[in-house]
């Protein structure tokens, strides 16, 4: 790969995998990604979409905001 093909910002599928590993770690307890917060998972979620020609990554985003609103909760968070 040449640098001038090396992207500055993520692809948007690479940025939607990353938002799932994310959510992943938070339903196990948020060890792995400490620097990550729920709020942080969505707008990553969020930022990741683009076209989203048959909806799963919206509906990705809405499985993180449920998962918030019940785990979040009981889950103590490391917030930086």
């Amino acid at each position: 790969m040449l640098a001038a093909d090396a992207r500055r910002t993520p692809n948007q599928s690479l940025q939607c995998a990353a938002a799932i590993a994310g959510f992943a770690d938070h339903l196990r307890g948020g060890e792995r990604i400490p620097a990550w917060n729920w709020d942080k998972v969505i707008q990553a979620a969020q930022g990741a979409r683009g076209a989203d020609a048959n909806g799963e990554r919206a509906q990705a985003v809405l499985l993180v905001r449920l998962a918030q609103g019940r785990v979040g909760k009981h889950q103590p968070m490391h917030h930086n």
